[in-house]
């Protein structure tokens, strides 16, 4: 498993980032408050209300962003603890018109079918050069819970 380390590599560091994003919005919330209640006095109701969706914006977004990081960070971590490698199919590439592309895959364990999709950045073009369908690729999964899955398009299976 080694050589797929870098995928673990890489939710880390999203998560170290996302973090320091998450952080930022609460902080400009902390000092849209500190701001903002120092003149609370000369303000009607109104745009009290107005002032305080100004403050919770920025957290809410901020606190968001930490909760899907932190939970993507923690599937990662539970495939990387209990993980085990097999071989999977591609089935298709979805490209959307906005948001990130991912590649449905699936494999089998026991006898058992499993699909899953996993998103992946645009690197250069780099999801172009994936196979799709009957790309054959490495899957790590989650002994102890198979569902949880990740394709590393970067070893086919024609390196094993």
């Amino acid at each position: 498993m080694e050589a797929s380390y870098y995928i673990f590599a890489d939710s880390r560091a999203s998560f170290a980032m996302a973090s320091i994003a998450a952080f930022a919005f609460v902080m400009t919330g902390v000092i849209i408050i500190k701001v903002y209640f120092n003149e609370w006095e000369g303000y009607n109701r109104s745009e009290r209300w107005g002032m305080v969706a100004k403050v919770v914006s920025p957290m809410a977004i901020g606190i968001a962003i930490f909760i899907g990081s932190y939970r993507n960070s923690k599937y990662y971590d539970r495939i990387w603890g209990y993980g085990k490698i097999t071989y999977g199919t591609t089935i298709k590439i979805n490209k959307p018109h906005r948001g990130q592309p991912s590649v449905e895959y699936r494999f089998t364990i026991n006898n058992k079918v499993y699909t899953s999709s996993i998103g992946y950045y645009y690197e250069g073009g780099y999801i172009d050069s994936i196979k799709a369908p009957l790309g054959r690729y490495r899957v790590i999964y989650n002994r102890k819970d198979p569902t949880e899955s990740v394709m590393d398009f970067k070893i086919p299976e024609e390196e094993k």
